[in-house]
């Protein structure tokens, strides 16, 4: 018996030992993200990923607005607390040059040796996250502008059952869905936060034959008159058959009132279809047309951006080789495949998930899927890769507001948003 004893005795030792050593080495990280359907789908999968790896995931997850602020304390103070953050490839600049972003060439090198399922070939747009040469990110969606428009609405307001292919078209749209339904024409982005403004506006200015936020030269560009008569139309169209309140609308706003059937038209990324579509959260689903943006009548062009959203291991994390088993692990062709079926989330970022007759089959909702297809080959990038771009885009978005909420001489805001801009750009030493 007392030999028996001596052996349990042994037997809980090395247990609890070995037990201590496990359980010192459970990890977690956290992730600082975006409040997102595409994040949404991911974190049903968590507990799929943690039985996998033993790594636990605490997701941090916020508006727009409210996490850029978080992220910028956090890695400017360089606590650490993130080990992921995911941002949209217009900060890579500014986040890369401030030494905040840890490369990911080395991972990626390894997987692409070890793994044949990795296939870095097979993001849609990962050059997006490269930025001189040193690949810092990889992309968890894409999108693109689109059109929408209610079906019934245009039915009510005796208009075509097709999306208007013009700038005037656009807006004699708009004005008759006022006038004959009294709800609003037109919705789009109105607040300055967060460059939401700037976001919808881009479209207008590149259509209409602006060529970008600066010269070759490196000037500001926003005295250019095609960035000027953008501006005028797209803060007419709005405040004239917009809904009551716009400059206070962001993309929940303009979603909200879409889903609730409260506008005629929308023109929003390309992601909101999803969104729309869903019965659990749309009263429109089954009614929505779609469209490519509106040509400008001047240039008959029609230049929607295309944008995409990475994930990144911050500099600071402590815990870099778990932050790359999960960001391998959510951008994976299986992951992804899995979130788009599970979720409202069709902003996939795998060629071969998009390509999948389980996806088509739930995507292809009337000609949504051409017409996406359509806006990304005629999409071009909007923004600029400036360190600066917090300061420039502030600027931006804060004459774009004030232009719509309080009227004003549109040329006279630009030139000094002109001069502006310059300035910020001189003193970052460019």
């Amino acid at each position: 018996m007392k030999k028996f004893f001596s052996i349990l005795f042994v037997a809980i030792m090395i247990f609890s030992l070995f037990g201590s050593a496990a359980a010192e080495e459970k990890k977690s990280i956290t992730l600082a993200v975006q409040s997102h359907s595409a994040l949404n789908a991911l974190a049903e999968l968590f507990d799929e990923f943690t039985s996998e790896t033993g790594i636990e995931v605490i997701m941090d997850q916020s508006p727009q607005d409210q996490l850029s602020q978080k992220i910028l304390m956090d890695l400017g103070s360089k606590t650490g607390a993130y080990d992921i953050i995911g941002i949209h490839e217009i900060w890579l600049g500014s986040y890369a040059d401030s030494g905040w972003l840890a490369p990911l060439d080395d991972y990626i090198a390894a997987e692409e040796k070890n793994d044949p399922d990795f296939d870095y070939a097979d993001f849609t747009t990962p050059e997006a996250f490269n930025y001189n040469g040193v690949q810092y990110g990889l992309p968890l969606y894409n999108e693109t502008h689109m059109l929408f428009y209610n079906k019934e609405i245009f039915e009510e307001a005796g208009l075509p059952d097709r999306a208007p292919e013009t700038w005037t078209e656009l807006e004699q749209f708009a004005k008759t869905i006022k006038e004959k339904t009294g709800k609003a024409g037109i919705a789009m982005r109105g607040i300055s936060d967060n460059r939401a403004i700037i976001y919808t506006w881009n479209i207008f200015a590149y259509s209409n034959g602006w060529q970008g936020w600066f010269t070759d030269d490196g000037k500001a560009n926003f005295n250019d008159p095609a960035a000027i008569e953008a501006a005028e139309y797209y803060c007419n169209l709005l405040n004239t058959y917009g809904p009551e309140g716009v400059g206070s609308y962001n993309w929940t706003e303009v979603q909200t009132l879409m889903q609730q059937g409260q506008v005629g038209i929308i023109i929003d990324a390309s992601n909101f279809s999803a969104r729309l579509e869903n019965p659990e959260a749309s009263t429109i689903s089954g009614k929505i047309g779609y469209g490519t943006v509106p040509k400008s009548d001047k240039t008959g062009e029609a230049r929607p951006g295309v944008l995409s959203y990475g994930l990144y291991i911050p500099a600071e994390s402590k815990n870099k080789d778990e932050a790359w088993k999960f960001l391998k692990w959510a951008l994976s062709k299986e992951t992804q495949l899995k979130t788009a079926l599970i979720g409202t989330r069709e902003d996939v970022t795998r060629k071969s998930v998009i390509q999948q007759p389980e996806y088509i089959e739930k995507y292809a909702i009337g000609n949504y899927l051409d017409i996406k297809s359509a806006s990304f080959e005629i999409g071009c990038k909007h923004y600029p890769c400036i360190v600066p771009f917090e300061e420039v885009s502030h600027e931006v978005s804060v004459t774009l507001n004030t232009l719509l909420t309080q009227g004003g001489n549109a040329e006279t805001l630009f030139a000094t948003l002109n001069d502006n801009i310059d300035a910020i750009m001189q003193e970052n030493g460019f």
